[in-house]
């Protein structure tokens, strides 16, 4: 099939790659301003398109180009597509969504799902629509979230699922082999709205449990979650566990209560929260200047 690529990030490049491979031919790639946590930026997409000989846009006016495909696969284009750009390849827009729909629509889809407590991470192939993430589904990734799975260990799985499931679901379509499905109406949309650095401050207030999801929430290639020490230091964390004490404790919290081989212990709003990396190789040290530092 002739394939079109909208988007950003080192993910429509590898699906670019998989979609040659599997003799699909790449008839343009349309980009925009990098994504901030991106492996691959606007330049990296453009030195692909060059060295494979395809037509390369740098534009958010993409509703003014002269595109001619099959079928486009998108990932991370900034702006909503509209019906007349959408209805124009005769097999559509394929969006790859990290969240499950219908359930989970919009943006940082891992992340709030770790923050929610989910046990399940999902992708979603599906054909776009106007309406953010409400096309029928093409086919859907499923991997289990453990207790300590972050977003770390969540990329990496897109990494290897993502690009991969947008060519498979363009290999079903070429074959006359997948079928497209309805979102279930019955199920309530949980709209996810963006997140900002400053949202991954820690409020050692909340509960142990609470505070952890945050930190997964936040872990690389994410920048971390934020605390400040008494002394204006900034400290991202980059893991930590909830510590069951073997012992009754009254702590403020943010108080530095004790070190486990050498793991700030941390009272929290309920239970204890045990440091186990930051960003630099001192903050534990300086986190445990003095049981009588607190962080906010």
């Amino acid at each position: 099939m002739r394939v079109g690529l909208i988007g950003r990030t080192h993910w429509l490049r590898d699906a670019g790659v998989i979609a040659r491979q599997r003799g699909h031919d790449l008839v343009f790639l349309v980009t925009a301003p990098s994504a901030n946590a991106s492996q691959a930026g606007s330049q990296d997409l453009e030195v692909f398109a060059h060295e494979h000989g395809i037509p390369f846009h740098n534009t958010l006016r993409i509703s003014e180009l002269d595109l001619d495909a099959d079928i486009c696969i998108s990932v991370n284009w900034t702006t909503v597509l509209r019906t007349p750009l959408l209805t124009r390849f005769p097999y559509g827009v394929l969006n790859a969504h990290a969240g499950d729909l219908p359930r989970y629509r919009g943006n940082a889809t891992l992340n709030w799902a770790i923050l929610n407590g989910e046990t399940e991470a999902c992708l979603t192939v599906h054909r776009m629509v106007e309406e953010l993430d409400a096309g029928p589904i093409a086919l859907q990734r499923r991997r289990p979230i453990g207790p300590d799975d972050d977003m770390t260990v969540l990329s990496r799985w897109l990494d290897e699922v993502l690009p991969t499931a947008l060519v498979d679901a363009v290999d079903g379509i070429a074959d006359g082999t997948l079928v497209f499905r309805e979102q279930d109406p019955s199920i309530r949309p949980l709209r996810a709205y963006p997140r900002k650095p400053e949202d991954s401050r820690i409020d050692w207030r909340s509960p142990a449990e609470a505070i952890v999801r945050l930190v997964r929430a936040s872990a690389p290639p994410f920048g971390g979650a934020i605390t400040t020490g008494e002394d204006g230091r900034e400290h991202r964390i980059l893991r930590a566990r909830v510590h069951r004490p073997d012992h009754d404790y009254l702590a403020v919290p943010g108080q530095v209560c004790f070190a486990i081989d050498g793991h700030p212990v941390i009272a929290a709003g309920e239970g204890m929260v045990e440091i186990l990396e930051c960003d630099a190789p001192d903050s534990k040290r300086v986190i445990l200047s003095s049981l009588r530092n607190r962080l906010v």
